[in-house]
């Protein structure tokens, strides 16, 4: 191996190790903050209506956030999120408002926790349309890496349970069991 490619090696070697390090500094959590992300998902509808499918449907989502700091391991906010997907068969779309806390168990290290209580509703655009609203709740867990001083970026995956849903089939109410789950998986990017 030529001392060049054994240069470039090693200095490639020790800029990915330092990465990781780099990101894991203390965090000076403070003041409001503002995230945003894009992620693929997985919703579950259950009910008993005619032309509802229980089978999983994947689709995109994302998510926008705005919220301030309690302390350097508490974060509170508020979030909405959306999730949207579209076959030959139907259009469907589920939207979300939640208040949102995020918990960092170590101040050393941007691991963190996500809890969420809202409210969504969820439509279908099909042969029967559909729709339902109620109450949501939510957890997740994810990492952030730190890209500048105030800018951070990492992967998620969250969990929101929208469950006992007042459903209506063509806009007329029903006494139906209507509940959805999404899960969530991907890549925020936040200032703080």
């Amino acid at each position: 191996m030529s001392r060049s490619m054994l240069t470039l090696s090693a200095s490639a070697i020790a800029l990915m190790m330092a990465a990781p390090v780099f990101g894991q500094r203390i965090h000076d959590r403070s003041g409001f903050w503002v995230a945003g992300a894009v992620s693929g998902s997985s919703v579950r509808i259950n009910c008993d209506l005619p032309d509802c499918s229980s089978d999983r449907r994947t689709g995109i989502s994302g998510y926008l956030q705005i919220g301030g700091t309690l302390s350097r391991q508490t974060l509170v906010g508020v979030e909405a999120s959306g999730w949207r997907a579209s076959d030959a068969a139907a259009r469907r779309e589920y939207f979300a408002v939640m208040a949102v806390g995020y918990v960092f168990p170590s101040v050393a290290y941007p691991f963190f926790l996500k809890f969420g209580l809202g409210a969504g509703r969820y439509g279908e655009e099909s042969s029967n349309d559909i729709s339902s609203t109620g109450f949501a709740l939510q957890i997740g867990t994810g990492y952030d890496f730190r890209l500048a001083s105030r800018i951070w970026v990492g992967p998620f995956v969250q969990y929101i349970s929208a469950p006992d849903q007042n459903a209506k089939l063509d806009r007329f109410p029903v006494s139906s069991d209507f509940s959805l789950n999404v899960i969530q998986a991907g890549v925020k990017i936040g200032r703080h």
